[in-house]
């Protein structure tokens, strides 16, 4: 499966990968023989959903998207990879006379046809064109503020620009209440339809009420990080601290990690490792560096975390995925936050999720620091250390 096609692009700092998805046949189409002419190789996906997957999460990336990978739930990933703004995904035609609308609304950039690939060069130029048109809409799409309000006119007040803290978070809790409501309620009644309370369902009607209920399940979670994430930002979010054991805490935020086999690694002799701080912080952190473990590693592989004593006063946490290789652009944005490339900037939100956004605040605020490593070919590792609490 994933073989890289990188396109030598003068003017960039980061590979530019190209994703194939289609259905596999006994013949290959069009575009893969044209694909398989260029001089590199090319990342092939049967299925949309393992394409975010198995791509390293700093390269920019053209998807080539096929009809034939559209069946089923396929359209409800293209909606997933717009989102996800990697970059520009092209729909692949078999001829003129099919219908792209739906996949245009769910968010393809544009529309080709199998026939105008006549050679790979055709390809290669395609690619260098879907990328330049999407990055010249993001710059568009991408107008940062510095942190300032503009001066309107001299007769403004002096406090006009001050932050009433008390209520904005007030406003905050408030608005992620009435987020949290409607999608509540879409969780609810698509668990009634899945379960066959309202009758039971066909193949197709069950595939799709379970596509409801995983991107709800996850949409709940993001609002719960983002929450979490503002009130530890306007500093609405007590600590609790205390003494308690490490095990125990890192078992209790494995046991919601969805997706792969979790494997838990601890030596005998560090079971009754302990420590302190707000325990209920830690937990969140565990959990959702090993929810990003799980979602880039394979189904069929293992997510190990693992705890070492350092020298008797620090204890090392590291969750290893078998995912992409992290570049070295990975490594840098997670340790400094975010990295500016000319007029564009790449925040630890964007490319590694709210999540491990969130993880690494909370780390930060008790003076550690989560770092990403490469353990080989393939897969990377988050680690931190936290001090001990001598028995």
């Amino acid at each position: 499966m994933a073989k890289a096609l990188i396109l030598p692009l003068m003017t960039r700092t980061t590979d530019l990968l190209v994703a194939h998805i289609a259905q596999p046949t006994s013949t290959p189409s069009i575009l893969a023989q044209a694909l398989n002419g260029l001089p590199g190789e090319v990342l092939h996906f049967s299925d949309p959903s393992e394409s975010l997957k198995h791509l390293p999460l700093s390269s920019e990336v053209v998807f080539l998207v096929e009809r034939s990978a559209l069946a089923g739930g396929g359209m409800m990933w293209l909606i997933v990879l717009a989102e996800a703004r990697r970059g520009p995904i092209v729909l692949v035609e078999e001829d003129h006379e099919q219908d792209s609308g739906a996949a245009m609304r769910a968010g393809v950039q544009s529309v080709v046809y199998a026939t105008d690939f006549e050679s790979s060069a055709s390809v290669e130029s395609l690619v260098h064109d879907a990328f330049d048109q999407f990055e010249r809409r993001d710059r568009r799409q991408n107008v940062r503020w510095d942190g300032t309000l503009p001066r309107r006119s001299s007769t403004r007040r002096p406090d006009a620009d001050a932050v009433d803290a008390p209520g904005l978070r007030s406003f905050v809790r408030d608005s992620l209440n009435e987020f949290r409501t409607p999608l509540t309620a879409v969780v609810e009644f698509a668990s009634i339809l899945a379960d066959g309370v309202a009758g039971s369902l066909n193949s197709k009607q069950d595939e799709y009420t379970r596509y409801i209920l995983e991107a709800c399940t996850e949409l709940l979670e993001l609002h719960g990080d983002f929450r979490e994430g503002a009130e530890q930002r306007l500093g609405a979010k007590p600590v609790q601290e205390e003494t308690f054991g490490l095990a125990y805490a890192i078992e209790e935020a494995l046991l919601g990690v969805r997706g792969t086999r979790v494997s838990f690694r601890i030596d005998a002799n560090d079971e009754g490792l302990m420590i302190g701080g707000d325990r209920e912080a830690l937990v969140k952190v565990i959990a959702r560096v090993a929810q990003r473990a799980a979602k880039c590693s394979t189904r069929e592989s293992e997510v190990v975390v693992q705890v070492r004593a350092v020298a008797g006063v620090k204890v090392e946490i590291a969750v290893l995925d078998n995912g992409p290789a992290p570049t070295e652009g990975d490594i840098r944005l997670l340790k400094e936050g975010t990295v500016q490339n000319g007029d564009l900037s790449k925040s630890v939100t964007q490319v590694f999720g709210i999540g491990i956004e969130l993880a690494r605040t909370l780390l930060l605020r008790r003076g550690s620091q989560l770092e990403l490593t490469r353990t080989g070919d393939r897969g990377g590792q988050l680690s931190f250390c936290l001090s001990l609490v001598a028995a």
